[in-house]
C-alpha cells in the first residue's frame, strides 16, 4: 500500500477549523499537532506510515483514515 496524500479541500477545511478553535480557545497540544499535519506533507505521510505499521501489528489493514473515515470494509475478512 503507498501513502496517497489526503484531499486538500479536507486539509483545508481542518486547517481552518483548528486556527478557528485556537483563536477562540487559545493553543492546546491536539490543535498544534492538527495544524502541523495540515501544513506538513511529510508529517502527514510519517503519520499515515505509522497507522499502517499499528495495523500490520494488529494484523489488520487500515481501516480508518486520518479523518476517522472508512476507507474500506471487507465482513469476510474481519
Amino acid at each position: 500500500m503507498e501513502f496517497k496524500d489526503y484531499d486538500a479541500k479536507k486539509i483545508a477545511a481542518k486547517l481552518k477549523q483548528c486556527r478557528d478553535f485556537e483563536e477562540k480557545y487559545g493553543e492546546c497540544d491536539t490543535s498544534s499537532a492538527w495544524i502541523k499535519w495540515c501544513t506538513d506533507y511529510d508529517y502527514r505521510k510519517r503519520e499515515w506510515e505509522w497507522r499502517q505499521s499499528v495495523a500490520k501489528l494488529h494484523g489488520k489493514e487500515s481501516l480508518i483514515d486520518g479523518f476517522g473515515e472508512m476507507l474500506h470494509y471487507n465482513p469476510e475478512k474481519y
